[in-house]
């Protein structure tokens, strides 16, 4: 039973009634409304606490579903979500590919905290309102961000964005397809100096890697170049692809509707000097379709002299996979035979973007240098697989050799 006040003041307990049926107090207003609906038409009632600040409503995602609100942007600690990096609730385990729902929390907040302002944390925030904000969050994720950033480059790209803005005339937001003829007011700059106290605030520029304790997968540190005690070293081969790809194959294995293709040159890598192999696929799971396949870097035959005790093969390769979708792996074949991998004795380092003049196949990510000791004399080969990889650019005829020596 619903029971409208007969006074317009806020509803309040009712007094002296003696019933066994449910009964629920609304306001006189929302009793008029029930009151003027046609006869046999149902309507629902949600209830709300008016002790609650109107701003903690209206950044409710997903309140009307069975479980009730997904997300709580103006506080989502309260749904158990981060506001800041280093909130208890920041999830740095793998599962939920890494905290891609939980720690949404952290963006959320920093949006609702740009828009409305006020103060978090120990940081007081004038909003900028809807319009604005939603200008700047669209441009740094259209114009900065991919599906690889993490969350000090989003803070970077909202730092950018702002500035971009800056003066510039913004359209305020619509439902419709029709464009509004008015525009909001631009940005300032003291807006940007807000939306920095908000980054600020949400920990945005903290280092996740620090924060959830991460540890390199393979030992930090350089392979030893040198042979050991009481032997010379003799340097056979010093090849890059600075000079192009002669004696290089790039070969594709897949299905026939996928889009994988073959590795490619490219001097547009970070943290590299000069032009490397490079093979990727940079769409991650945003990318409709099937890039599967097995994209290897043949390289010539190197001959290995009938004096060489120990021959090593060592290099630099720069990867950076998506787990439970990608693979790779370096294989040499010896006197023809079949490609195996070397073993893991052989031993594997790793220096995280470190730039390299001298540069075998690659793709992206933190740089791991690897070597492997081999038989004795032989002619070898050696490829580099990464299923699923696409390339950056086609590969090019090279007009002269590789540098050797």
């Amino acid at each position: 039973m619903i029971i409208g006040n007969n006074t317009s003041v806020a509803p309040s307990a009712l007094l002296n009634v003696s019933t066994s049926v449910p009964f629920l107090m609304v306001s006189q207003a929302d009793g008029a409304r029930l009151k003027s609906l046609p006869a046999g038409v149902a309507a629902s009632v949600h209830l709300k606490d008016p002790s609650l600040p109107a701003d903690r409503h209206r950044w409710l995602i997903g309140e009307t579903t069975s479980i009730s609100s997904l997300r709580d942007m103006w506080n989502p600690r309260c749904a158990g979500n981060p506001a800041t990096v280093t909130d208890a609730q920041y999830h740095c385990a793998t599962s939920d590919s890494g905290g891609v729902h939980y720690n949404s929390g952290v963006p959320n907040r920093a949006f609702s905290l740009f828009v409305d302002g006020g103060t978090f944390d120990g940081h007081t925030v004038t909003g900028v309102g809807l319009d604005r904000a939603a200008h700047v969050w669209w441009r740094a994720n259209t114009a900065h961000l991919t599906p690889i950033s993490g969350f000090p480059d989003f803070a970077n790209a909202l730092a950018e964005s702002c500035q971009t803005l800056v003066g510039q005339p913004l359209k305020p937001l619509t439902l419709t397809d029709t464009t509004p003829a008015a525009s909001v007011t631009p940005l300032t700059a003291t807006d940007c100096e807000q939306l920095d106290e908000v980054i600020e605030a949400t920990e945005l520029r903290t280092d996740v890697a620090v924060r959830c304790n991460f540890r390199m997968r393979f030992t930090p540190g350089d392979i030893a170049s040198a042979c050991g005690a009481g032997t010379t070293t003799v340097t056979g081969l010093v090849e890059d692809f600075d000079g192009g790809a002669a004696g290089w194959t790039a070969e594709v294995q897949k299905a026939a509707d996928s889009q994988a293709v073959a590795w490619g040159l490219t001097s547009r890598v970070s943290g590299s000097a000069g032009t490397v192999a490079f093979a990727a696929n940079p769409q991650g799971e945003c990318q409709t379709g099937n890039v599967a396949g097995n994209s290897m870097l043949l390289s010539p035959s190197v001959t290995v002299p009938t004096d060489a005790l120990s021959p090593r093969l060592r290099f630099r390769h720069q990867v950076s996979l998506e787990g439970d979708y990608d693979g790779g792996n370096v294989k040499v074949s010896v006197n023809d035979g079949p490609f195996t991998a070397p073993p893991r004795a052989a031993g594997c380092t790793t220096h995280p973007r470190r730039p390299s003049s001298r540069t075998t196949p690659r793709t992206r990510g933190g740089a791991t240098p690897s070597s492997a000791s081999g038989p004795g004399p032989a002619t070898t080969r050696a490829t580099s697989a990464r299923p699923g990889a696409s390339p950056s650019s086609t590969w090019p005829q090279p007009a002269s050799p590789p540098a050797t020596r």
